[in-house]
């Protein structure tokens, strides 16, 4: 008996550690490669987004076809295809930027600062065959006229949708202090909620400015940008992590943070989005073709209790055989 319970024990102890271990779950990626001249340029390349079905790439650039930053697309269907700029208003006279597709491809979502009725935008078509140009897509403002920031934030950005299309995440900027939100949809109202902090700084323990928020395809890890002392650069990507998806994003005590491993480094690494095991990112770096050039990375998914739980039952099968030895 004495030596079930030893054997039990050891068994728990492993199992406490593997959950711990995947609570703050660390995301390690390969080397990161430019994504070439296909899609990278002379000018700043930035804001990259790839559609839940793997066939639609987008992203922001400053090149000279463009009238300021402007919206991009290329076909992802056999390698990378030569972008295209979309036509106005994805393209207008003001900076259009950070786009990103609803999980059906119905909904595409952008930021356009300087146009009546934004920040926020989305066009909405029936099918995804149809073009957004298509005179039959819809451009929408309204649906976020009740998405407001805490007092003291003067604009943000739309950054990322929940694939149920329950939440969008955020960034709010008060002055040169920016933080992370996320707003529900109202389906009474049929409009996005108010925006609510996900307290970053509570998470970490000091003050500091984050940036550039996308949720990882499971929606257990948000990857930010945030200029915290300590890391590579001046600007690095990190993971938020929740323990499950029914931990909700404001639940400070229940998430963790962790430094991204492999990508970082002493230049500006920015706009981290993760699809399919793959994370796009945005970096200055030496090497690159323009001002920002976009890179990709490939990226095993961090460690899980079933994992651990497994190592544990191996490690305790172990224990039990060179007991009996």
């Amino acid at each position: 008996m004495r030596r079930l319970a030893t054997h039990l024990l050891v068994a728990l102890s492993l199992l406490v550690l593997g959950a711990n271990v995947a609570a703050a779950a660390v995301y390690r990626f390969s080397n990161p490669t430019n994504l070439g001249p296909t899609i990278n340029s002379n000018e700043t390349d930035i804001h990259a987004w790839v559609s839940d079905d793997g066939l639609r790439f987008y992203f922001a650039s400053k090149r000279p076809d463009g009238s300021d930053l402007d919206i991009y697309e290329a076909s992802l269907s056999g390698g990378f295809g030569t972008p295209s700029l979309m036509e106005d208003p994805f393209s207008s006279s003001d900076e259009d930027f950070r786009p990103f597709e609803s999980s059906d491809g119905l909904n595409l979502y952008y930021n356009n600062r300087g146009a009546a009725g934004g920040p926020f935008f989305v066009a909405t078509r029936s099918d995804k065959s149809i073009p957004w140009d298509h005179p039959g897509v819809t451009i929408d403002s309204t649906v976020f006229s009740a998405l407001t920031f805490p007092s003291g934030y003067a604009t943000g950005s739309v950054n990322d949708i929940s694939a149920d299309g329950s939440y969008l995440v955020l960034q709010g900027n008060k002055g040169s202090k920016h933080d992370l939100f996320v707003s529900p949809w109202n389906g009474t109202s049929g409009k996005w909620d108010p925006a609510q902090m996900i307290d970053v700084d509570g998470v970490f323990g000091g003050s500091g400015r984050n940036i550039h928020p996308s949720l990882s395809s499971d929606e257990l890890a948000i990857f930010f940008v945030s200029n915290r002392p300590g890391a590579p650069g001046n600007w690095d990507i990190f993971a938020l992590t929740r323990p499950d998806a029914s931990t909700a994003w404001t639940d400070t005590g229940s998430l963790s943070v962790s430094l991204v491993q492999g990508i970082n480094t002493s230049s500006n690494d920015l706009g981290p989005f993760l699809r399919n095991g793959v994370m796009y990112f945005q970096s200055d770096r030496s090497g690159g073709q323009g001002g920002q050039d976009l890179y990709r990375a490939y990226v095993p998914e961090p460690a899980t209790f079933v994992l651990w739980a497994l190592l544990g039952l191996a490690g305790l099968v172990c224990y039990t055989r060179r007991r009996r030895q």
